[in-house]
């Protein structure tokens, strides 16, 4: 590049001109040392702004990672949740089973007898029906003891006043 000596005039300074004689040799010196600084303050800048991306960056990805194995271990512990669950369900049918089929079996030896008249409230309806049964034929000396308990049953809503209520006899 040629060297040129061209000058100008700068600045008016109280009313009166003063004319300073700038090269441009001096002023391109000049401005590359700025452009130069800023090159390096920009680069500087450039490389902190990319390393505080890549640290948020990085710290994103750990706490990404930290949910994803949360939710992998929440995940899990529903699973063996549902699992106990539908075991308890299971669990919960098969003793439902077994207490309907226990009432069917205790029903099983329940004889309901009708139309008894009713003496007092306070009868002993469990040697009456053994008498009843002993005259009758249906329980030999031997077998007396058959009886485990009876009572009377509530009297049903569409039943007359009068009517006696039933007996339930549950034998042994």
């Amino acid at each position: 590049m040629e060297e040129s000596n061209i000058s100008f005039d700068c600045m008016e300074v109280d009313g009166k001109k003063d004319k300073e004689m700038v090269t441009i040799n001096q002023l391109e010196f000049n401005l590359r040392d700025i452009l130069m600084e800023l090159k390096k303050e920009m680069a500087t800048n450039a490389l902190e702004i990319k390393q505080e991306i890549k640290y948020e960056i990085n710290q994103l990805a750990s706490k990404m990672q930290n949910f994803e194995d949360q939710f992998t271990a929440l995940d899990f512990h529903v699973n063996k949740i549902k699992e106990v669950n539908e075991k308890v369900l299971q669990k919960l049918n098969d003793l439902e089973f077994k207490t309907n089929d226990l009432e069917d079996s205790l029903r099983r030896k329940n004889l309901r007898f009708r139309n008894f008249e009713q003496t007092s409230k306070s009868e002993d309806l469990k040697q009456s029906r053994k008498e009843y049964f002993t005259a009758s034929g249906l329980i030999f000396k031997e077998q007396e003891e058959t009886i485990q308990r009876c009572h009377r049953l509530s009297k049903p809503q569409n039943v007359p006043a009068e009517a006696p209520r039933d007996i339930i006899a549950y034998f042994y």
